[in-house]
């Protein structure tokens, strides 16, 4: 299932990447192949997973050997529970990112 050999796939690359190993072509075709089956089933559910995984590593684990559904129950917990913002949201919100850091840069430049 698509929901366990996504985490797996990254816990698989993740090790690799730990002990210093190249990562093997064919565990980064796993990887594409179970995050599109993935978003079959749920839209954007792989590049959820993967930022949920990037923020908390230990996730891959729990996802591969317990399941999504595990992972599902956990997740108000564990803080995944996000509401998918509009594009119009996001721009607004990328917009104010780019002026805080236009405002911190004109600071810097004006000491």
């Amino acid at each position: 299932m698509a929901n366990r050999r996504y985490p797996r796939a990254a816990v698989d690359i993740a090790g690799m990447e730990e002990k210093r190993l190249l990562v093997l072509p064919r565990q980064r075709t796993a990887l594409t192949r179970a995050g599109e089956a993935l978003d079959q089933m749920c839209p954007h559910g792989a590049c959820d997973l993967a930022a949920a995984i990037g923020r908390n590593p230990q996730l891959a684990h729990v996802a591969a050997v317990r399941g999504m559904t595990a992972l599902a129950r956990h997740a108000p917990e564990l803080g995944l529970v996000r509401g998918r913002e509009t594009p119009e949201k996001e721009l607004e919100r990328k917009i104010e990112m780019q002026r805080t850091i236009e405002r911190q840069r004109d600071r810097r430049i004006d000491r």
